[in-house]
């Protein structure tokens, strides 16, 4: 038991000093994140406090999200930085499940402008809040929880994002059916936008897609991403965006 303590406290205490450095100035590299502090202190935190229970789902892990950003930073803007090609951009998880993705992407990218998870279990939801807690203030500003079913996500918001993400791969056939009309109707609206998703989804509307093998907590060497490239569509009359998702 001793032991154990121990680890934990000088895992606690590594992660601590990155978040402070990502919290302080913008990283012009990637690598700032070492893939071995990959899931540490936000979520080994939850184990040990009895709650991780509710995250035993599958998930894209810190060195997968750090592949995925890269690959889509050089769709929006080929040879430039990941900071600096993401930078004002806004990131959103459809099914945020603990938030890992979310705060993923804002320690990695710390100059999106926005990091936002929707959730419809009100328990993940309640331990994706309880990780946003222990962010520096610096990330916090750009991290948000939403509780909410993903088809309330309103349409201007989803719009407005040029990063969607969508871990459906267990998702009923349905679902996956509904959201992807969702996300073809609303997407890139008012800008170019991406969205990456663990199943196929076969837009009508113009679109450059490819692939990215992600690391997975299932499969750390890597599982198929399927990524859409989606140009703005023709703009529509301004709409008031919400403060919050679930209104």
């Amino acid at each position: 038991m001793q032991s154990t303590c121990h680890w934990w406290v000088v895992m606690r205490h590594g992660f601590d000093l990155i978040l402070n450095q990502a919290s302080t100035a913008v990283s012009t590299s990637l690598q700032f994140f070492p893939s071995c502090l990959s899931d540490g202190y936000l979520f080994l935190t939850s184990l040990y406090e009895h709650v991780g229970k509710l995250a035993t789902y599958g998930f894209v892990n810190f060195t997968g999200m750090r592949t995925l950003l890269k690959g889509i930073a050089s769709k929006f803007q080929p040879g430039a930085l990941v900071q600096e090609a993401l930078a004002g951009r806004r990131f959103l998880d459809l099914g945020s499940g603990d938030g890992r993705a979310v705060i993923a992407a804002a320690v990695i990218v710390p100059s999106l402008s926005e990091c936002v998870g929707v959730e419809l279990s009100m328990s993940r939801h309640q331990l994706a809040a309880k990780n946003r807690s222990r962010l520096p203030e610096k990330l916090k500003e750009i991290v948000r929880f939403d509780q909410c079913d993903i088809m309330q996500v309103p349409p201007v918001e989803l719009g407005r994002m040029e990063i969607v993400w969508l871990a459906n791969l267990r998702f009923p056939d349905e679902t996956v059916a509904s959201i992807n009309e969702y996300l073809e109707t609303n997407c890139a609206r008012e800008v170019n936008a991406v969205v990456a998703t663990l199943r196929e989804c076969h837009f009508r509307r113009p679109n450059e897609m490819w692939t990215e093998q992600v690391s997975m907590s299932w499969n750390p060497a890597g599982w198929q991403v399927f990524c859409y490239y989606l140009p703005m569509q023709e703009k529509e009359a301004a709409q008031e965006i919400p403060n919050n998702f679930c209104q």
